[in-house]
């Protein structure tokens, strides 16, 4: 789903798969009581955000090995919170 938004609750994301373009920024918007990491890109090469409870965090989507499919984790475990598609 294409959007300006991902909602986390419950760390698992919503959409489940969001759909930005390259260059293109989304914000992050933590709905739970407790501060949320999410794990963004490529499992060998994560960026970290850390998003407070009740807070936001704007992303900017330039990833090094450009457009593509992109998981994304909450917390330093491999629990997959959802999938961005990053587009051209």
């Amino acid at each position: 789903k294409e959007a300006k938004y991902l909602d986390i609750v419950g760390c698992v994301g919503n959409p489940v798969v969001l759909k930005v373009k390259m260059g293109e920024a989304f914000t992050i918007r933590n709905q739970d009581n407790v501060d949320n990491s999410l794990y963004l890109g490529t499992p060998d090469n994560p960026t970290i955000f850390t998003v407070t409870a009740g807070g936001t965090q704007l992303v900017k989507v330039d990833f090094d090995k450009g457009s593509g499919l992109y998981v994304y984790r909450c917390g330093s475990g491999n629990d997959l919170a959802g999938i961005l598609l990053a587009t051209e």
